[in-house]
């Protein structure tokens, strides 16, 4: 869901700061179902982000890596801010 790490979680759950369909859990084990399930963290709504997908074709002679040796084209540059995707 991308609000806190896994560490962070189980320390909210612990101090009963989460909520999940109304009720508080402290057990960091607890199944959850995303698509049904309503988690809040200090009464506020948890929701899971809106996913995008991108496509490029690469132009030849462009690397898709972070760093490149030779200083040939890379693809975080082609494929703008946001950078490569995995």
């Amino acid at each position: 869901m991308g609000y806190c790490s896994r560490a962070q979680a189980a320390d909210l759950i612990s101090a009963g700061r989460v909520r999940l369909n109304g009720v508080v859990r402290r057990n960091a084990e607890v199944a959850v179902r995303l698509a049904r399930d309503k988690i809040e963290v200090d009464g506020r709504e948890i929701r899971t982000a809106e996913k995008a997908y991108w496509m490029l074709n690469k132009p030849r002679g462009v690397v898709t890596t972070a760093s490149d040796e030779k200083a040939r084209e890379r693809g975080p540059r082609v494929a703008g801010p946001g950078g490569p995707a995995g």
